[in-house]
């Protein structure tokens, strides 16, 4: 979509104190890159430090000075942003525009983190990182980090439930409410919901063509362009022709209910009847064909969230072999709205789906429906970076060989870029050798 990525190239010195690495998003793939290296040399360590950095997060900048690294340079589409540790463990940064002039320079300390807690500092530091942190999202954008203990988080059961208070949809105090990682899917699976219809929601709102139908159809009768020269017939063929493009490019918006069309399949169904005369057909030409450029702009402006859900649901049920995740954005006959995991039952050489708990899933296709479904959120909310950390765990041979595939399709139509941190070979056989970068110890010499 022309999005333009923001940044350009990741290059750490000394992670752990030995190891170099360089993330070059300029070669090769500009959105999906890997880091491998063997255990111990500081690739978990990076990933939380470009995070720490590019989070936006206060609390998690004044932890910089506390990793283990030398050097961090980040360089975007406006400038360098540059992390340099001295040896009293305080760390430099400096920001520079594209023409080389430094417009930031501050010093991060080990002391700041335990200071903000003190009153009398804690307003100047808190200002200071607030600072910080503002010009550096400016550069960077916002990232997220998905590390390996995902499916651990233990404020997950509390979201959870505070979410369903607020839906009035809360269930009785059960054993299985305290399995933490069905709730974190039931958690993602919402999150997910929420963020794709709310930007269909607000593509269809501020649609193009939901502003000036009714002002098209006055000028078009004021102004006689209803075709009033041609016959009636020709007329209502042109009306006939205007439907069934409409039919054709709305499949997929339909198939996920994202925008009604009852008042459309009802003009369609008058209009295909049979009639002894077609002469209304000239004045109904000038209210129609606005309503219906309308309702084709609406389409196309709502698509990318059909085109999204249609990419996660392929993807998973792609992977899935005994189970199947389903879309309904109204939750029809009593069922949860959104998307539900459904297992396929066998009954008398029939099969029929029922709706199961995320909680009796494997660990694997809780993985998996976690980390597309991040993609996705990340990607629709304007994301600039997101880190996955082994996604390879719990992801048997096939779903890895596949993996790099459905994450590429998810993000696809954004301006998201990813990084990849795995052990392997498999999630590494999707890429080139160009867009995976290997650690690199430091030679030095011995005095």
């Amino acid at each position: 979509m022309g999005i333009e990525n923001q940044i350009k190239r990741i290059s750490a010195k000394g992670m752990v104190g030995l190891y170099d690495y360089d993330i070059n998003f300029q070669n090769g793939d500009s959105k999906l890159k890997a880091i491998f290296s063997e255990n111990g040399c500081g690739k978990t360590n990076l990933l939380k430090l470009i995070h720490y950095v590019t989070s936006g997060n206060i609390e998690k900048l004044q932890k910089v000075p506390l990793m283990p690294f030398r050097e961090l340079c980040i360089k975007t589409s406006m400038g360098t942003i540059l992390f340099e540790k001295n040896e009293n463990r305080s760390v430099i940064l400096s920001i520079r525009d594209n023409n080389e002039e430094e417009l930031l320079s501050e010093e991060l300390r080990a002391g700041d983190l335990n200071s903000a807690s003190d009153v009398e500092l804690s307003d100047e530091i808190q200002d200071r990182y607030i600072r910080m942190s503002f010009n550096i999202h400016e550069y960077t954008g916002k990232s997220v980090l998905l590390g390996t203990n995902r499916l651990n988080d233990t404020d997950a059961r509390t979201r959870y439930r505070v979410r369903m208070l607020r839906k009035h949809e809360a269930r009785e105090e059960t054993d299985r409410d305290y399995e933490v990682s069905g709730n974190i899917i039931y958690s993602v699976l919402d999150d997910l919901n929420y963020s794709l219809v709310r930007n269909a929601q607000i593509a269809s709102t501020t649609s193009r063509g939901s502003r000036g139908v009714y002002s098209k159809i006055v000028k078009n009768v004021l102004n006689d362009r209803a075709g009033l020269d041609q016959r009636g017939r020709d007329v209502r063929n042109e009306i006939i022709k205007k439907i069934k493009h409409i039919n054709n490019i709305k499949k997929l918006v339909d198939k996920y209910n994202l925008i009604d069309f009852k008042e459309f399949r009802s003009i369609e169904k008058e209009i295909e009847a049979p009639r002894s005369t077609v002469r209304e057909f000239k004045s109904l030409y000038s209210i129609l064909i606005p309503y219906f450029d309308s309702l084709e702009e609406k389409i196309q402006d709502v698509l990318p969230a059909a085109s999204l859900i249609e990419s996660f649901i392929n993807a998973i049920n792609t992977m899935f072999r005994d189970k199947v995740i389903t879309y309904n954005i109204q939750g029809a006959y009593g069922s949860r709205n959104g998307f539900t995991v459904q297992s396929i039952v066998a009954h008398k050489n029939e099969e029929s789906l029922k709706e199961i708990d995320p909680a009796d899933l494997s660990s694997g296709e809780k993985h998996l429906i976690f980390l597309l479904a991040k993609v996705i959120i990340s990607a629709t909310r304007g994301d600039t970076l997101l880190i996955i950390d082994e996604p390879e765990i719990s992801l048997g041979m096939m779903w890895q060989r596949l993996f790099v595939k459905y994450v590429r399709k998810c993000a696809a139509e954004s301006g998201l870029q990813i990084i990849m941190a795995t052990h392997s070979p498999l999630i590494l056989d999707k890429y080139e050798e160009i867009d995976v970068s290997m650690s690199k110890r430091e030679i030095r010499s011995h005095m």
